[in-house]
């Protein structure tokens, strides 16, 4: 796994914990869990994403793919 930093050259977060330290992500797994849903480990998919932008702002962002068992395929060679 590659590490990088977590924040920016001003100090900014460049991505939103997901451990129990994130008050926002605790609620986030127990909505799914109560869904029936369940959680496969978190991806950062820069890309997809304006979160950063919120981030920048120092406002804490997640991001997810209600997608269950399928592939990937953002940005694509058909942009599925």
């Amino acid at each position: 796994m590659e590490k990088g930093p977590i924040r920016d050259y001003m100090g900014r977060p460049l991505m939103t914990l997901t451990n129990d330290s994130n008050p926002w992500w605790a609620i986030f797994k127990q909505a799914i869990t109560a869904a029936g849903g369940k959680l496969a480990k978190p991806e950062i998919l820069a890309s997809t994403t304006d979160a950063r932008y919120m981030r920048q702002m120092s406002i804490p962002t997640l991001g997810f793919s209600p997608m269950t068992n399928t592939p990937i395929l953002l940005h694509d060679h058909n942009d599925s």
